[in-house]
């Protein structure tokens, strides 16, 4: 994969370029005549954009014409799937999810691969490696940009994995992804914690602006959309509800929900332990209580589990009735979904194809 080079102009032709662009990914395919009636920019300006952007190889003519927007048949414009592709992964213990996009977002390859319990972390970093590299090898296109979703908090300053005790991913501890994968793959890279990735995804798909996403897997997590931002903490620790105490007690995470519940839950038929899910609900419902979400999004592999749908309902009902539910359409690969976003994300930004207006919503981000 070849390097892009800096394909960044002025800062007006920058603006223009980046509305043109923006109209392009909203309608797919546009005149200029269109670009100009929607944007309100002189079709001049209009058309010194598209000449830009072609000559930069970021779009390109599609094959019709457009018939209605003026008086005669005009060239329709797209994005050129062709530019650079996007990757993705979803780390986990003994899991990897991996993902590429072209520039359009159409996915060029996707595949989930298990490893054998007990690697040595030098065995996770060449399986990562490894891995990475056959996934590339499907696209001619330069890798534009990487997200990483890790299932263990990360810092939104530093992009350190958190090494706490009863974590699902200890193998995690001491890596610092976007070095790694920055380094081998010369291209920028954004990293961020699954439950984190899982609530970016959700938003795009959905639009809600306030919302808890609970994760329900191996551990248990809180993902948390206030007013259209990804609330992370000082140190991305925001939304770690298994470290919650009640009471007396351990924290969640290690005294109730352990990987021994997981596992019982994964069994269909086996009766859940109430102390579990009384637990369980009045730490999503004291979540809410603070956070006050129009909504809770369940998500992760138990999210359709009946009895914690239950408890989480009930104990909400309990403390603040109003509190919509539902659950994920993806509740394996929103964290892998989530991550992709991210990486468009920082791909556009270095392009100066993002809009400065908008939040940024990935966490960390290591550039080349």
């Amino acid at each position: 994969m070849s390097a892009k080079p800096d394909h960044r102009p002025g800062s007006l032709a920058m603006r223009t370029d980046q509305q043109f662009f923006q109209c392009l990914e909203k309608a797919q395919r546009l005149s200029r005549a269109a670009i100009a009636k929607m944007t309100g920019i002189s079709k001049p300006t209009v058309s010194e954009s598209a000449q830009r952007l072609t000559e930069k190889g970021m779009i390109k003519t599609a094959s019709e014409m457009d018939n209605v927007s003026s008086k005669r048949p005009s060239v329709i414009y797209e994005i050129n799937p062709d530019f650079g592709a996007l990757l993705s992964l979803a780390l986990e213990e003994n899991a990897t999810w991996i993902r590429i996009t072209d520039f359009t977002g159409n996915t060029l390859s996707e595949e989930f691969v298990t490893y054998p319990k007990g690697r040595l972390q030098a065995d996770f970093v060449q399986n990562m490696f490894t891995l990475t590299d056959k996934t590339l090898k499907t696209t001619n296109a330069p890798l534009l940009a990487t997200g990483v979703s890790v299932a263990d908090p990360v810092s939104p300053v530093t992009g350190n994995v958190l090494a706490l005790p009863h974590s699902p991913f200890p193998m995690a501890h001491g890596l610092q992804f976007a070095q790694l994968l920055g380094d081998r793959y010369h291209c920028p890279v954004t990293v961020d914690n699954d439950v984190n990735w899982a609530t970016l995804i959700e938003y795009l798909n959905d639009g809600c602006q306030n919302f808890a996403y609970i994760h329900l897997g191996r551990g248990i997590g809180c993902g948390l959309m206030l007013n259209g931002n990804i609330v992370r903490g000082a140190d991305g620790m925001a939304g770690e509800i298994g470290y919650v105490r009640l009471g007396t007690a351990p924290p969640l995470l290690e005294s109730l929900y352990t990987e021994h519940f997981y596992e019982m839950a994964l069994t269909p038929g086996n009766a859940l332990p109430a102390e579990v899910l009384n637990a369980t609900g009045k730490v999503v419902a004291a979540t809410c209580v603070l956070t006050n979400p129009e909504k809770v999004v369940l998500g992760g592999q138990l999210c359709h589990h009946p009895a914690l749908q239950a408890c989480i309902e009930d104990a909400l009902a309990s403390n603040i009735a109003g509190t919509a539910i539902s659950v994920t359409s993806e509740p394996e690969k929103a964290p892998l979904y989530g991550a992709s976003a991210g990486a468009r994300e920082l791909a556009l930004e270095k392009l100066a194809l993002l809009d400065p207006t908008a939040p940024v919503l990935r966490g960390y981000s290591r550039n080349v």
